[in-house]
């Protein structure tokens, strides 16, 4: 319930519209936006689709704990925590936004929660 009345909060401050999913910030300046679309127009994000970058306050008031992201495929909304795009502690060497966000669309693309089959799309289509 907690996750769904943030997504309600966080869908009404806009950001800016891609050719694919529309990018919006939450928590932070719309300026945060500018990484998350630079990734976004290079994946194939649903038409339909909502990329929200959360910032630090709202994603631990969003009970997301450690994550990097989350989608909510019924109501068609990635958020993704704007640190990752910041912090080299939170995502490591390896795991980059562009992987995250690729690994996002995987389980969009195949419409289910299986991690391996989202990682397998994001090591296909998520390289830098």
């Amino acid at each position: 319930m907690k996750h769904l009345r943030l997504l309600c909060i966080l869908s009404v401050m806009y950001c800016g519209t891609v050719n694919a999913a529309t990018i919006q910030a939450a928590g932070m300046s719309v300026s945060a936006c500018a990484p998350a679309l630079a990734i976004i127009n290079k994946l194939d994000y649903p038409g339909d689709w909502k990329v929200m970058v959360v910032g630090e306050k709202l994603w631990r008031d969003g009970h997301f704990a450690s994550g990097l992201a989350v989608t909510d495929r019924a109501n068609h909304v990635t958020l993704i925590r704007a640190q990752a795009f910041t912090d080299l502690h939170l995502t490591g060497k390896y795991i980059t936004p562009r992987h995250v966000l690729a690994h996002e669309l995987g389980h969009i693309v195949c419409d289910c929660n299986d991690e391996w089959k989202a990682e397998q799309y994001a090591a296909a289509y998520g390289k830098d």
